[in-house]
């Protein structure tokens, strides 16, 4: 399917290569690349239509700022755990699209997963790690990607050993959302 995906269908202009799927399309203007009106979807109707299974091990957004809307059109695949692993871009595209990865990583601890930078170690960011969700932006890396997972799932605690085996337990130091955390 040749689509954009956000947190609504219909369509929108995107500067995007034409005859083929381009993997730098962006609704920013690009140099020397023709804008074109594209479909778009929420990842919710991606799952549903176009995922055989209808659940997905790992989704990858990176979408130059506005992976923020593509979260927000993910929320019955989140609530139903349909994604297991999530990792999406941050980077310097975020503030002239108007997000912020604070309402990004709230909105992920809200379905019940928890977000980890991968930066050298993985840093926590949610929960009552949140001030460093929120901090990031004041000198901290312009560029990074965030995983996420559901904060009962096993496999977290694997990937998060397997990046940096001499990691703290931060599962020991929350209960999750809904159990007396923020």
């Amino acid at each position: 399917m040749r689509a954009g995906v956000s947190n609504v269908t219909g369509k929108a202009e995107l500067w995007a290569a034409t005859g083929r799927v381009d993997p730098d399309a962006s609704l920013w203007p690009r140099d020397g690349v023709p804008s074109t009106v594209e479909k778009v979807v929420t990842l919710d109707l991606l799952m549903k239509k176009s995922v055989s299974e209808g659940r997905a091990f790992i989704a990858h957004i990176a979408v130059n700022g506005h992976e923020h809307a593509v979260l927000l059109g993910a929320k019955k695949s989140l609530k139903k755990k349909l994604i297991r692993f999530l990792i999406f871009e941050v980077s310097e595209y975020w503030e002239p699209a108007g997000h912020n990865l604070g309402a990004s990583v709230q909105l992920l601890w809200n379905k019940g997963y928890a977000c980890f930078a991968l930066l050298p170690q993985p840093v926590p960011l949610s929960g009552p790690f949140l001030s460093e969700a929120l901090s990031v932006g004041d000198g901290g890396p312009v560029w990074f990607n965030v995983l996420c997972a559901r904060i009962d799932d096993q496999g977290l605690r694997r990937v998060l050993l397997a990046l940096d085996p001499e990691a703290p337990d931060f599962f020991g130091q929350y209960a999750g959302p809904g159990n007396g955390s923020s």
